[in-house]
């Protein structure tokens, strides 16, 4: 079962819209680093059943994208790939068990034979209260915590590849651990947060092809737990962030290191990023004024759950109603600069702006001069009436520029 629920999570977060674009074939220079699960270092074989087509000099510097929120108008995620790769990304508003956003990359040679991808993250969610949350199509139907290791074996029975061998988790798991020791003491126990890490080489067939993919997993669980009489009620939510690198048989060590060492992969926009942060320490007050509340009676903790996803819910009601009037207004602008374009067709005339103001003049000519009062039109390219006269701008019939 948990098997499935993975598999269509991963086939519906496949179906949204992403952003993509082909890259120049001049790599750009240093950028930011990426903040991602990034590529762990696999082991490949020497040995090769085939030559990809357009091999991409992975010594070279790594090219720079970016993924765009489309409402914000603005940087969403910076992304490192490989030089001469072609790029899609998009960004996902979190699940209905994690409202945190993540990216979704996916960056190949041109042949198609190499690939760098970041997949979905993967959100499930449990609790002892007897209160189970609305099972949503979104989240995996997983009742504890999986390591790193064995979320793997549940990606390779949904790829459908050949698992060869493990291996083994980075060095960065250690600080990792080390850093969430440090706040795990902090919390005193209410919180307990864990992490693992661990990659797989697998294995399969393209054509004539022998395609190695590295598997790259991290996982996160954070375990919220309070005292109510003589019961302990605990909530845990968890999640994990697949990589995947794949190259034929012999040139995937290549690819692996050369990500690891440009630190390829998604990394936040701070500025866009704010937010959600901000939002993240609102949730984390509201369940901790929660929780006191919740330490009267079992039921008063039943009902604080209650209340906390129903301030979730709204939260996400507000942001859609947000994004809808921002939308709704950006058409309206745009409605009312096409219709006053129309009138000045309509009426034989264009809208010019600059040191005389923005004025109505005729749109039989293609240059419009002022000198603040007076103005001068001509078709002659070269024509200027001399000092004190400036060259028009034109724009929208409204004023705005183009």
């Amino acid at each position: 079962m948990a098997g499935r629920k993975l598999a269509a999570a991963l086939i519906t977060l496949a179906l949204f819209g992403c952003s993509s674009r082909t890259p120049s074939a001049a790599a750009t220079g240093s950028g930011a680093t990426g903040s991602g699960p990034a590529a762990g270092s696999g082991a490949a074989p020497a040995s090769s059943s085939g030559t990809s087509s357009s091999k991409v000099d992975l010594s070279a510097s790594f090219q720079d994208e970016t993924i765009a929120d489309p409402t914000l108008r603005m940087t969403a995620y910076d992304v490192k790939i490989p030089a001469g790769f072609q790029f899609q990304g998009m960004f996902v508003a979190g699940s209905s068990c994690q409202a945190n956003p993540f990216p979704v990359v996916r960056s190949y040679s041109t042949d198609g034979l190499e690939e760098f991808r970041v997949l979905p993250r993967m959100d499930w969610s449990w609790n002892n209260t007897g209160y189970a949350p609305p099972a949503g199509n979104n989240c995996l139907n997983i009742n504890q915590e999986l390591t790193a290791a064995e979320f793997i074996k549940y990606l390779v029975g949904v790829l459908q590849v050949a698992y060869v061998s493990d291996e083994g988790a980075p060095a960065q798991l250690a600080s990792l651990q080390q850093s969430l020791a440090a706040t795990n003491a902090a919390n005193r126990g209410k919180q307990v947060t864990t992490a693992d890490m661990d990659a797989a080489l697998v294995q399969y067939k393209n054509g004539t092809f022998t395609i190695q993919e590295q598997i790259a997993v991290t996982t996160l669980c954070s375990k919220n737990t309070m005292g109510i009489g003589a019961k302990t009620v605990m909530t845990e939510n968890c999640s994990a962030w697949p990589t995947l690198t794949r190259a034929p048989q012999g040139q995937l060590t290549a690819l692996v290191n050369a990500i690891k060492a440009q630190k390829g992969g998604a990394n936040p926009n701070p500025q866009w990023s704010q937010a959600y942060m901000q939002e993240m320490v609102n949730k984390a007050a509201a369940q901790s004024e929660a929780i006191m509340r919740a330490q009267q009676a079992e039921f008063n903790q039943a009902q604080a759950i209650r209340t906390q996803e129903h301030q979730q819910f709204m939260a996400q009601m507000q942001a859609g109603t947000d994004a809808s009037m921002a939308r709704a207004a950006q058409v309206a602008d745009t409605d009312h600069a096409i219709a006053q374009d129309w009138c000045d067709f309509s009426l034989g005339q264009q809208t010019v702006a600059g040191s005389g103001g923005t004025a109505k003049v005729s749109a039989a000519y293609a240059q419009t001069w002022s000198n603040g009062s007076q103005y001068y039109q001509t078709n002659e390219p070269n024509v200027n009436p001399g000092p004190g006269w400036s060259l028009q701008t034109k724009v929208h019939g409204d004023g705005t520029p183009y």
